[in-house]
């Protein structure tokens, strides 16, 4: 049979950027290849009857969580009290290829208070794009105490509607308040127990 070699992610991305996300994920035989890219800026190919090095000169941005406890489902924060390598899970010899590494923890010096964090997102969507225009079509307002199913479909539509028919104002104080703190609220839960936070993140 005859094999054809398909050039990666790395391969493709030679000259230019690399993005990984979920980095910790990646599989061992990867990692090794990653390290390799990022070492020598090549990739070693020796399957199948095909030997080869591809080039792969380009720099690599990755992305991942910190390293959680198995038995939580919830990830886990960063642990001031132990190494970036230990935080991140990564062997030594690939994170040290990383000329830069860049700590998103919470509670740090001059980080973000949860209502700050709160009050942006909310207010990041207060002010209109532009002002709503009735549309085409609606759909009748169901009578009182009628079910209405939310189906997959409608929801869907629901949605694209509220993005091209924003609010004339922006929230009301009221609900903005509301929706602050059940930010927070769940955030709270999210970061006690077992430190074990993460569930509730800003993105």
């Amino acid at each position: 049979p005859d094999f054809v070699l398909e050039a990666g992610a790395l391969v493709l991305a030679d000259g230019g950027v690399c993005c990984i996300d979920e980095f910790s994920t990646i599989r061992s035989q990867d990692r090794a290849a990653v390290h390799e890219a990022m070492e020598q800026q090549t990739v070693s190919v020796a399957k199948a009857g095909l030997v080869c090095r591809l080039r792969s000169q380009c720099s690599v941005i990755a992305a991942q969580n910190c390293k959680g406890d198995r038995s939580s489902r919830r990830g886990a924060s960063y642990d001031r009290s132990a190494s970036l390598v230990v935080n991140s899970g990564l062997p030594p010899p690939l994170l040290s290829r990383f000329d830069l590494v860049v700590v998103f923890a919470s509670g740090g010096k001059g980080a973000a208070t949860e209502p700050d964090k709160a009050e942006f997102i909310i207010g990041s969507d207060a002010a209109p794009k532009r002002p709503a225009e009735a549309p085409e079509a609606v759909a009748a307002e169901p009578a009182p105490g009628s079910g209405v199913e939310w189906t997959h479909e409608v929801i869907r539509e629901y949605i694209a509607w509220a993005q091209q028919n924003p609010l004339k104002e922006g929230p009301a104080p009221k609900a903005q308040e509301v929706l602050e703190r059940y930010f927070m609220r769940l955030r709270a839960d999210a970061m006690t127990g077992d430190g074990t936070g993460g569930g509730i993140t800003v993105r």
